[in-house]
C-alpha cells in the first residue's frame, strides 16, 4: 500500500473542494446561514464531498463515513471520512468543521484525538483537517463557550473572532500546532469560494513549482 504525503493529500483534496463548492450560494462558507437551525446544510454537503474525493483516490476500494476508531487505554477519534484500501486498511482521513465547529475542536477533538490514535497505532496515515473560516463574515458565531466547554476561554474575545475569523482561530492554533508533534496532519481552510492548504504553510516556491506543474497538468492552481 503506498501511503500519500499528506501535502499532496491537501493539495489534491483543496482544488477538489474549490471546484465542487463554486457553484454553492454565497454566504454558504462565510456566514452562519447555512449552519443556522433549520437550513443546516454546510456539515452535510462537505461531507458528501468529502466521500466524493475518497473514491476518486486511486488505490480506495472502500470508503468509511463517521468511523469510531476506539482503541481502548483512552483513545477515542471519530474522523469523518476514512479511505480504505480492499484490505481495510486506511489510506487516509478526512474531518471537516463547519463554520458552527471551526473553533477550539479544531485543537481538542481533531489534533489531539488524532495524534493519540497515530501514536498508539505508530501509524502514518495522513490526516486532513478542513476548517471554514472567513477573513470576514457579516454573522459569525462562537459557541460553547460556557465554563468547563471547548471554547470558554474566547467567550469575551468576540470583537476579535467575529472581526476577523480566520485571522483570530489561525493565531490560536499556530501555537498549538507549535507545540505538538503534527507529523502527517494537515490544515485546509475555506473562505467563502476560496479553498487553501494552510498547515503546513505552502512556501511562494512550493506555490510556483506546484502552480507551474499543475498548469502543465490540469490547468489547476491549488495555491491560489
Amino acid at each position: 500500500m503506498t501511503i500519500l504525503a499528506v501535502e499532496d493529500l491537501a493539495g489534491r483534496l483543496a482544488q477538489f473542494l474549490k471546484d465542487g463548492i463554486a457553484p454553492l450560494p454565497e454566504g454558504f462558507f462565510n456566514s452562519f446561514e447555512y449552519t443556522a437551525t433549520g437550513k443546516a446544510l454546510t456539515h452535510p454537503i462537505v461531507f458528501g464531498l468529502l466521500a466524493r474525493f475518497a473514491w476518486g483516490v486511486e488505490g480506495v476500494s472502500h470508503v468509511g463515513l463517521d468511523v469510531a476508531l476506539n482503541e481502548g487505554a483512552g483513545v477515542k477519534f471519530k474522523p469523518d471520512v476514512i479511505g480504505y484500501t480492499d484490505s481495510l486498511l486506511p489510506m487516509f482521513i478526512l474531518d471537516y468543521e463547519s463554520p458552527n465547529s471551526s473553533d477550539y475542536r479544531v485543537i481538542e477533538k481533531d489534533v489531539d484525538g488524532y495524534i493519540d490514535w497515530r501514536d498508539h497505532m505508530g501509524s502514518t496515515v495522513p490526516y486532513v483537517i478542513i476548517t471554514t473560516l472567513p477573513q470576514e463574515s457579516s454573522w459569525w458565531e462562537c459557541r460553547w463557550v460556557g465554563k468547563g466547554s471547548y471554547n470558554h476561554n474566547f467567550k469575551d474575545r468576540r470583537k476579535e473572532w467575529a472581526a476577523n475569523p480566520r485571522q483570530f482561530w489561525h493565531s490560536v492554533y499556530a501555537p498549538e500546532f507549535a507545540s505538538r508533534s503534527m507529523s502527517n496532519i494537515a490544515v485546509v481552510n475555506i473562505d467563502g469560494k476560496n479553498v487553501t492548504r494552510v498547515f503546513p504553510e505552502v512556501s511562494d516556491k512550493q506555490c510556483m513549482d506546484q502552480t507551474q506543474e499543475q498548469t502543465e497538468t490540469a490547468g489547476v492552481n491549488t495555491c491560489s
